[in-house]
Formats: structure tokens, sequence, C-alpha cells
């Protein structure tokens, strides 16, 4: 059976914490760059050019005990259940939000950007 597009069974190292499968219900991997105006006078239309990329980590597990706390540094990879998996060198947990509602899960989510602190 073909796992190609399915979620479940990824794995998450986040800041140096395993996060398992049982309890992800969410991850998303971003690169973006900030666009830089190079346009030149009597130029037709605006021409740019990408900055210097940056990359974030957002996920979502059950529970509110999420792992890694605001400013933990470590590894951070996503296995893919298709197989395939993104490396985002050492990173930093930057935020940490936990909630719930009545009758509902309680649910943490984390995010984090690459860093050089170690």
């Amino acid at each position: 059976m073909s796992t190609a597009g399915n979620f479940n069974g990824t794995l998450v190292t986040l800041c140096g914490t395993s996060i398992t499968d049982s309890v992800l219900t969410d991850c998303s991997v971003s690169t973006s760059a900030g666009e830089i105006k190079i346009t030149g006078a009597g130029a037709a239309e605006q021409l740019f050019e990408a900055g210097v990329p940056v990359s974030e980590i957002s996920i979502t597990v059950i529970g509110g005990d999420p792992g890694p706390d605001v400013g933990d540094t470590g590894s951070t990879t996503v296995t893919w259940a298709d197989g395939t998996s993104t490396d985002l060198g050492t990173c930093i947990c930057l935020t940490s939000d936990i909630s719930g509602s009545e009758d509902g899960t309680i649910e943490s989510s984390i995010t984090a950007k690459p860093t050089t602190a170690a």
C-alpha cells in the first residue's frame, strides 16, 4: 500500500526533542524570502530579487506538554510518512501555545526557526 500523500507516520525532531506520531496532528515547514526591489529609473515595470531566505517549522500536538520550551535549541528534522525528509539543521523554539475548549482536545502549537545558537 502506497503512503504517498499520507501524513500518518510522520516523525519530527524539533529543537532536539522527538515528537511521536501518536501526538503529532499537524506539521508545516515553510521557506520564504523577502523581496528586494531592483527597479531602475525609466523601467516599464517593477523588478525584484529574492532576499535571504528564512525557514520556519510549525507543529501541533495533542496535549499540554509540547516538548521543547521557548528558547530550547537543537537538531530539527521532519521524516515525512512518504519517505522524504526535511532537515532544518539547528533551530530555536520561538513560540509555544497551549489551547483547549470545552468538550474539545487540549493542543499545543510550537514554532521554531534556524539559529546558530547552541
